[in-house]
């Protein structure tokens, strides 16, 4: 009897999790070319100007796109919210140099010269 309750309520949780997970990814999308067909088969039918806008409204809805009452058109939904994640601190450690000090120069003073000796000739 345990493991049968066990089971079940594993079974559930799984299938919890997989219809929130189907949900939370489905991003609203409208079927335009069904919104052009439905438009176009109300031209003709003896509509009113009234009934004509209640029926592209209509339209519009069943398609999956959302009515602006202000333009009175149909348009498209809204895309999906973009979530800001926070970052996680780097994993690579950075660190400021100190510059390299300037070269030492030095003064030569006198520098001793030497004579060659001519090849070829010994003394």
């Amino acid at each position: 009897m345990r493991s049968l309750i066990t089971t079940a309520a594993t079974a559930v949780a799984a299938l919890a999790a997989l219809a929130t997970a189907t949900n939370a990814s489905a991003v609203p999308e409208w079927d335009i070319g069904a919104y052009d067909q439905c438009w176009n088969s109300g031209i003709g039918q003896g509509f009113t100007q009234e009934e004509f806008d209640e029926h592209v409204h209509h339209c519009c809805v069943n398609s999956g796109g959302v009515w602006n009452a202000a333009l009175e058109k149909c348009q498209s939904p809204p895309a999906e919210e973009a979530t800001i994640r926070p970052q996680l601190p780097s994993t690579v450690f950075t660190a400021t140099f100190a510059p390299a000090p300037p070269p030492v120069v030095r003064n030569p003073g006198l520098v001793q010269s030497a004579t060659p000796a001519i090849v070829g000739r010994v003394r």
